[in-house]
């Protein structure tokens, strides 16, 4: 019994790492991943400057912008002068 708890344990062990690391990969331009990412304290182009608004959601590992880059409306990250471009 404890044989195949053992191998239950590292088999799930080794699942997680392995999706951990293709979360990694799977990141678009202008993005990093983050262990700690949290969507609702990104900045965007509707709110380029997030900072003293208290975050709404928790932090989970994902894709975000990277500095100096806001998320656009369908989802990407864009320069400050590319949102004033866009809809």
């Amino acid at each position: 019994m404890a044989g195949i708890q053992t191998i239950s344990f590292l088999v799930i062990t080794v699942c997680l790492l392995l999706s951990s690391v293709n979360a990694e990969e799977k990141c678009g331009p202008n993005e990093v991943f983050q262990q700690y990412y949290n969507a609702g304290c990104e900045p965007s182009c509707q709110v380029p400057n997030k900072s003293g608004i208290p975050c709404s959601s928790r932090p989970v590992p994902g894709c975000a912008c990277q500095p100096g880059f806001y998320r656009n409306s369908k989802k990407d990250c864009v320069t400050l002068k590319q949102c004033e471009s866009s809809p």
